[in-house]
């Protein structure tokens, strides 16, 4: 089963607890060049309220599409950055179309 990777974009305190926490990229708007040229290949992106004005203008057409576009709705935009990363361990996410189809992956 490979490994989910984490993007998180934060500065600050909140960057280093998110390193702590265990997330794979961490960073500021500076992320946002290699995530559109695929440099950074996360399955998890999150933000925290202050940048997410920042990178949705340049990220929006390109991460929305894959669903990774972090969002209030879905909470992968918040303060506790430690806190959502403790959550999702060991956890999988899944998806629900205008159908009521479920998308997940089922096997890696």
């Amino acid at each position: 089963m490979t490994e989910d990777k984490i993007l998180v974009f934060a500065e600050g305190r909140q960057a280093e607890e998110a390193k702590k926490a265990g997330a794979h990229f961490v960073g500021g708007p500076e992320l946002i060049d290699g995530v559109i040229n695929n440099r950074f290949k996360a399955t998890t992106i999150l933000c925290t309220p202050d940048l997410i004005r920042a990178i949705t203008p340049k990220l929006g057409r390109v991460l929305g599409p894959l669903g990774l576009m972090p969002s209030e709705r879905r909470g992968t935009v918040t303060d506790d950055i430690a806190g959502y990363l403790q959550r999702i361990r060991g956890t999988s996410e899944w998806r629900a179309d205008k159908t009521g189809n479920i998308h997940m992956p089922i096997a890696m």
